[in-house]
């Protein structure tokens, strides 16, 4: 350092020129003068877990602001709505969709944003049938003179249930946290042209979207409308309602159903080389079609003793039961015969690479007449494998005959005024013509009927309506004349037919001309193979796609099991469903999804079993589907529905349903107080994370069905009747009224959708 340098210089005693300038000549040290106190903020004492001061020293500014602890809060699962994308109604399929997404691996929807997606686990999707937009909406009663409506609105959406996270708009409502994905430009308005008096809109931020035509299509809140009583419970789970259309066909007025629709879903292009679309076609022998005696027994088809032992023997029972001998008794009494099947073990004759394996085939077909004491036989024919007729007669019924059918039967009182053939006579006859019976294969279109007309039991059956399948999907069965005129081009049951024996033409069907439609549709059938006339060969089931989807997302927890729950026998028609639960009534049916949520299968595997194996049996029911019908029953939707499918089994001529009509306004608001209180029921059961769909399927169908039964009607009376001996008549104005209805049918539904999540979640 330089010696100008401004530094204190400091002797070897520490003292610095100062210091030594202050110093007397005697060495006395004088004292300096006292420093000015300094304003020195104060020490804190940092204080350890043991309450004891530490030996760190902290200094506080006390004009710096304490820091805020941070919370690490974990966003819910939820829906919310994108409304730049939602460019039309939603539909079933759109649902499916949603569900494959959430689940497995399908496509996002775009008019849907899902928040969290990876934590939602389950999804629940409950199918009620009659609770249509025409319940919100006010178009029916739901209210008497002493019930005052709700007008309780809000403007805001406020969730009523702190658990729910459902679908968020809010009206005149800054955009919230919820649609930050949403891709709303600030600024924008949709239809700027469009009068804002003229229309109702919905503000999102600073972007508004009509709610009312032309933009329908648009959920709205349940908060912003005014319910029923009976219907007001329903914000405490959802907050707005889809319009949802059913799929179908506008050029020709089709409605698919919204059962099957929604339950098989298309086969994806990732889909392995096992599935129906690249099944064999080669031809197969006639056991393969041969009816299961599940099948049997649901198909109300009458059982022989044979099948009955081999059920119970699946079941581990070894000897007939006392109400199986009874009801064997009573049929016996009745003038039930059955076929003798023995000789079923030592049987080893087998064609190798023929279509009919060695057995004898024959298809069958019965007319009916009505009696007084019901449906009785009034002519039946038998025709061989070759096409000919093996046996064909008349038949005298025991009672009184009140209507002979002509119409359908061709069967008139002078053709039955010579006849002296009984039905026991018929009985021996075929007894005698099925030998061996343990090869002989009976054929037929719901051959249930005849044999109960027959009462004739056999145990080996193929029913070319379950063969073939439906174009609507099950559990929907194709008539004989859809199938005859689609697979073999071929025109039968035109309403009138030559008779053999006068070669004129007479009324009614042609019992031979069905039976060799039945035995060529089963050596089509034969011939192409099961993938042949199959609805499964460009479809799979949503099941199957979802227990393959899930693995394929690398999921390490098991199987997407999937489980349907519903009214009658669903294990019949929903094969692939890993869980079926059946039901008598809706109370059933919120029981039953409490059961299927919780279902584990017995493992059958020990530890030291395949790996694969065992990976196999792991798994979780992760989707439930289920179906409401106590509503759908109460307000005549499921008649509709029953007509639909007559007309497409079956080509006799239905009844003419009567103007559709819902119950008293006290009645219905009544039954659909219970069903919301169910739909709670199952909402406040359902594991968190649980998605929670709920969709009508449809609108109501009645005033639908009431016209199809009306043209169907006029068809047939037009084939054998002149213009002016029509009793129905069908003109322009009838189809105008048929195409509105199909219209008012498919946009008529709705749906709702939740995830339910923990309430410090959704209200975090």
């Amino acid at each position: 350092m330089g010696k100008h340098s401004s530094k204190k210089r400091k002797n070897r005693h520490g003292q610095s020129n100062q210091d030594r300038k202050a110093t007397s000549s005697s060495g006395v040290i004088l004292s300096p003068p006292p420093l000015p106190q300094l304003d020195v903020p104060a020490f804190r004492l940092a204080i350890n877990s043991n309450g004891n001061e530490s030996d760190d020293l902290k200094m506080q500014n006390p004009k710096k602001k304490p820091k805020k602890e941070k919370q690490v809060v974990r966003d819910a699962p939820e829906f919310c709505v994108s409304p730049a994308k939602l460019k039309r109604v939603i539909r079933v399929s759109d649902l499916q969709e949603l569900v494959l997404w959430l689940l497995a691996d399908g496509v996002a929807s775009q008019w849907l944003l899902v928040k969290r997606k990876q934590d939602i686990r389950k999804a629940v999707v409950v199918m009620v049938p009659g609770l249509d937009m025409a319940l919100l909406d006010g178009t029916v009663d739901l209210t008497s003179v002493d019930e005052p409506v709700d007008e309780d609105i809000g403007e805001v959406v406020r969730r009523e249930n702190g658990g729910s996270n459902s679908t968020a708009i809010a009206q005149g409502e800054p955009m919230d946290d919820s649609l930050a994905g949403c891709d709303v430009e600030e600024g924008e308005v949709m239809e700027k042209d469009m009068p804002v008096e003229e229309v109702k809109w919905t503000v999102v931020g600073n972007k508004k979207y009509p709610d009312a035509k032309p933009f329908s299509f648009y959920p709205s809140m349940l908060a912003g409308r005014s319910l029923a009583p009976c219907l007001t419970p329903l914000r405490n789970i959802f907050t707005h309602v889809w319009p949802t259309k059913t799929d179908g066909d506008d050029k020709y007025n089709k409605i698919h159903s919204p059962i099957s629709h929604f339950l098989n879903c298309p086969i994806d292009k990732k889909a392995p080389s096992n599935l129906p679309k690249h099944r064999s076609t080669s031809r197969i022998g006639i056991t393969q079609l041969l009816m299961t005696p599940e099948e049997l027994y649901d198909n109300e088809y009458p059982m022989h003793s044979s099948v009955l032992r081999r059920m119970r023997q699946e079941q581990g029972a070894t000897e007939e039961s006392q109400d199986d001998m009874k009801e064997r008794e009573r049929l016996k009494e009745e003038g039930w015969v059955e076929t003798e099947v023995t000789g079923m073990e030592n049987d080893t004759h087998n064609e190798a690479g023929s279509i009919t394996e060695g057995r004898k085939i024959y298809s069958i077909d019965c007319e009916m007449c009505i009696t007084e004491a019901g449906p009785e036989l009034t002519r039946i024919s038998v025709i061989g494998w070759d096409g000919n007729v093996v046996y064909d007669t008349l038949v005298k019924p025991d009672r009184p005959i009140v209507d002979y059918l002509t119409q359908f039967s061709g069967i008139t009182k002078e053709k039955l005024e010579s006849v002296a053939t009984t039905l026991s006579d018929v009985q021996s006859h075929l007894l005698q013509l099925f030998q061996p019976a343990h090869r002989i294969i009976l054929v037929g279109q719901s051959l249930n009927s005849d044999l109960k007309a027959l009462k004739f039991m056999h145990p080996f059956i193929v029913d070319t309506s379950l063969i073939y399948d439906h174009s609507r999907g099950k559990p929907y069965k194709p008539s004989l004349k859809w199938l005859s005129m689609k697979y073999l081009k071929r025109e039968i049951q035109k309403g009138q037919h030559i008779d053999p024996g006068t070669k004129k033409m007479e009324p009614g069907h042609d019992s031979i001309e069905d039976a060799v439609a039945c035995i060529d549709l089963v050596k089509l059938k034969l011939e192409k193979g099961l993938a042949f006339g199959s609805a499964e060969v460009h479809t799979e089931s949503i099941f199957s796609r979802l227990e393959r989807g899930y693995l394929s997302q690398g999921n390490r927890h098991g199987l997407c099991w999937s489980a349907v729950v519903d009214h009658g026998n669903p294990a019949m028609l929903y094969t692939h469903a890993k869980k079926t639960v059946a039901c008598q009534n809706d109370k059933d049916v919120v029981n039953g999804i409490q059961e299927a949520l919780h279902w584990q299968p017995v493992p059958k595997h020990s530890s030291t079993a395949d790996p694969r194996a065992i990976m196999a049996e792991r798994g979780e029911i992760s989707f439930v589907w289920a179906r409401l019908r106590e509503l759908e029953i109460l307000r005549g939707w499921d008649n509709a529905n029953r007509q639909q499918k007559q007309l497409d089994e079956s080509s006799a001529i239905p009844p003419m349903p009567p103007t559709p009509h819902d119950p008293p306004a006290k009645v219905l608001a009544k039954k659909v107080a219970e069903t919301v209180s169910r739909l709670q029921s199952i909402y406040k059961a359902l594991p968190l994370n649980t998605a929670f769909i709920v969709y009508s399927g449809t609108g109501d169908p009645r005033e639908m069905g009431r016209l199809y039964a009306l043209q169907r009607k006029f068809r047939e009376e037009y084939r054998v009747r002149k213009w002016d001996e029509l009793s129905v008549k069908w003109t322009d104005d009838e189809q105008q009224a048929l195409n509105r209805a199909v219209k008012r049918t498919r946009e008529g539904g709705l749906s709702f959708m939740t995830v339910k999540v923990d309430e410090e979640q959704a209200e975090a």
